[in-house]
């Protein structure tokens, strides 16, 4: 009776059915773990002040050159510290945000029929077309375009700008879906990185404003 029991629910365990499950879950845990990481890292970004790039220092300021210029260096130091640290919490914001996303959408493209059985997910001027038909280089080109036009907005429609001729096939919801979402998502890494370039921009000015002070109460 136990290994009847066994048997009926390894069969299950290995039905097309299953095995479509375990391939939704796999990717839909992969899509959650990158989204609650990058959104720690959004939160790290939208929180950043330019002020941390200018290191402060109690009491008067140096007035000898070899203490104008160790203090200089520790100035420019901090700076690059800190940097480097906001660059590498951009970097897997990037990674996260877009990269991870875009590989994903990259699987479901090239199973699509396993995934989301049906109509093709890709359409040219000229009706569907077949995902098979396209080449590695082809699909990472159009997930390129489909990233511009979501990060960059309404820039590529307004001026009339395609990388190529493919888009969604809007025949197919699902994946309509998925690439509005991936639009979205990218809009929204791409204004938290351009933010921070923004406030980096700041952050080093002051610092160059910091260091001239120095300087100036120095008299050098």
């Amino acid at each position: 009776m136990d290994e009847s029991l066994w048997s009926q629910v390894w069969t299950q365990l290995n039905t097309p059915t299953a095995y479509w499950l375990y391939s939704w879950f796999g990717v839909t845990t992969a899509l959650l773990i990158g989204i609650a990481l990058g959104l720690v890292l959004l939160g790290v970004i939208r929180e950043f002040d330019e002020a941390v790039l200018v290191r402060t220092y109690p009491g008067f300021q140096p007035s000898k050159p070899a203490s104008v210029a160790k203090r200089i260096a520790e100035m420019e130091a901090h700076d690059g510290s800190a940097v480097r640290t906001i660059s590498l919490y951009a970097t897997g914001l990037i990674l996260l945000g877009l990269i991870l996303p875009a590989g994903l959408l990259l699987i479901l493209l090239g199973y699509h029929d396993w995934f989301v059985p049906g109509s093709s997910p890709i359409s040219s001027d000229d009706g569907a077309v077949r995902v098979s038909d396209l080449d590695p280089a082809e699909l990472t080109v159009f997930l390129l375009d489909q990233t511009f036009r979501g990060g960059l907005s309404d820039t590529f429609e307004v001026f009339g700008i395609a990388l190529t001729d493919l888009t969604n096939n809007p025949d197919n919801r699902v994946f309509s879906a998925f690439f509005l979402s991936y639009r979205i998502l990218a809009g929204a890494v791409t204004v938290a990185i351009l933010i921070l370039g923004w406030r980096l921009a700041k952050g080093i000015k002051r610092l160059k404003d910091a260091i001239g002070d120095v300087g100036a109460d120095a008299g050098t």
